[in-house]
């Protein structure tokens, strides 16, 4: 493991929510749902026994190919769990994408291969 870094598959915490939160783009209740029902998974990241944080992951399965979708992480130990995602990938010839706010998040996955693909633009509900 990348670092001594592990991936722990877990359940929907509070602790999960609150460390996610910034990194749901406002989009937390959806994901704790996805998590909920089984859409997406919740993974622990941890090192030596240290909490590190939590990536929320899902494959998304299409007749002609399969991705693993990071959909949101914080935390610690991003580069060496973000090398266990690519791997698991690579061993099961899916392909990757992942979602981020943060605007340095598209030069950082560049080392793991990824190009930018798509920006998406949100405006909420106006009043008035």
């Amino acid at each position: 493991m990348p670092g001594g870094v592990q991936i722990t598959k877990t359940q929907w915490s509070n602790a999960a929510e609150n460390i996610l939160y910034s990194a749901a783009f406002g989009e937390i209740a959806d994901i704790k749902d996805q998590v909920i029902s089984g859409e997406s998974e919740l993974w622990h990241v941890s090192k030596a026994k240290t909490f590190g944080g939590y990536v929320v992951t899902r494959v998304e399965k299409r007749p002609d190919s399969t991705t693993l979708v990071i959909v949101a992480g914080a935390g610690q130990y991003g580069r060496d769990a973000m090398s266990l995602f690519c791997a698991i990938a690579d061993k099961n010839a899916w392909s990757m994408r992942v979602h981020s706010t943060r605007r340095g998040m598209g030069r950082y996955l560049t080392h793991f291969g990824f190009q930018s693909a798509e920006t998406i633009y949100k405006r909420g509900l106006q009043h008035g």
